[in-house]
Order: structure tokens, then sequence, then C-alpha cells
């Protein structure tokens, strides 16, 4: 993320003590927290499996160390769910693109409902965009790289086109987004 260009980061302004997860406290509510974008939890063997299959997706000078890389992901998450939005954002820093999908959701998040700076929200979301087109070349097949590279440009025609407050569609979709495995009906719907 261009964080210069975004600068200070805003506070998340409630009490996120309910939302802390320390330790194992976030991988036992991970499916409560993740049923609907059906992120994997990122532990160790999901982490190796991911490498295995995409090994550009480790982040530069990875040394190998599994246990440190998922405990750095874990944490990107951690924050996120805490309301940390920048340090989940800067955990691409540590954890490379295997942390896109939380950045991105980070960004989303933050660009939507705290930055007030137009500029800078618009940053967010390029940056967002950015990261998943980055994503896509080295994680193929994570559906949340095409995601955000396909949401984010949206979100800068809206925040260009509204303001600071983007509409209330694009806030309903960071929350809810068309997961094509959900069925609306017993049709052939493959869009909520």
């Amino acid at each position: 993320m261009g964080v210069d260009a975004v600068g200070k980061w805003q506070k998340f302004p409630h009490d996120d003590s309910e939302f802390a997860y320390a330790g194992p406290a976030l991988g036992k509510a991970w499916a409560g927290l993740h049923a609907g974008d059906r992120v994997a939890w990122p532990d160790r063997k999901w982490l190796s499996g991911v490498l295995e299959a995409n090994p550009d997706a480790a982040p530069d000078g990875f040394d190998g160390d599994l246990e440190k890389l998922t405990g750095d992901l874990q944490d990107a998450w951690r924050a996120f769910h805490g309301g940390r939005f920048g340090d989940a954002i800067e955990s691409v820093g540590k954890c490379g693109l295997l942390a896109h999908a939380v950045a991105n959701k980070a960004a989303g998040v933050y660009a939507t409902y705290l930055e007030t700076n137009n500029s800078r929200q618009q940053t967010c979301f390029l940056d967002a965009a950015k990261r998943a087109e980055q994503a896509q070349q080295v994680l193929p097949d994570d559906p949340n790289s095409h995601y955000f590279h396909a949401f984010s440009p949206i979100a800068v025609c809206a925040s260009a086109w509204f303001g600071a407050k983007v509409s209330a569609w694009f806030r309903l979709a960071w929350i809810f987004p068309p997961m094509p495995w959900r069925r609306a009906s017993t049709t052939d719907t493959l869009w909520l």
C-alpha cells in the first residue's frame, strides 16, 4: 500500500477488546468470522500447501520459517478483526502476497468507514486493486484476488462520484460479497 500517500491511519473509534482474538481464540472463532468469504484458516498446513503449489507467493527474503510466517499472517488477521486496519494492510511487508486478502479487506473497510480524505480513500482502493492483480499472478486459484481486483476500481469510481462516504451499496458489498457457491433459490442463479 502507498502508506506515505495515506499517512497516519485513522483509529478504529470503538472498543475493540471483544475482537482481540489472542492466541488460539482466532482459530476457534475463524469459521464464524469467515462463513461468508470462506477464507481458509491460515495455519501451517494451509501455508505449506499454498507455498508448495505457488512458490512465488512467498514473501521476499523468505527463509523457510513456516512457523514465523504463519504467526505473522495470523497476526495480520488479528489486526484486521481488532480494527487495526493499517497494521493489517502493512502486513504485506512481512507476509508478501499471502496477506493480500487480509490487506485488501482491511483497505476496503478502512477506506469505506474510517478514511475521510477522498484522495487517501481512493489510494487505499487503488492499492488494493494492484495487490489483487499481483496476487492473481502468483495465486491464480485464490478467489479473493479476483474479487478484490474487480471490486476495488469500482469503489474508486464510487468514491470519486460520491465523495469520501461511499454509497450504502458498496458498504453492503464489502459485508456480503456475492458468493458463486451460494444459491438464491433452487434455480440456476449463481449470485445472491
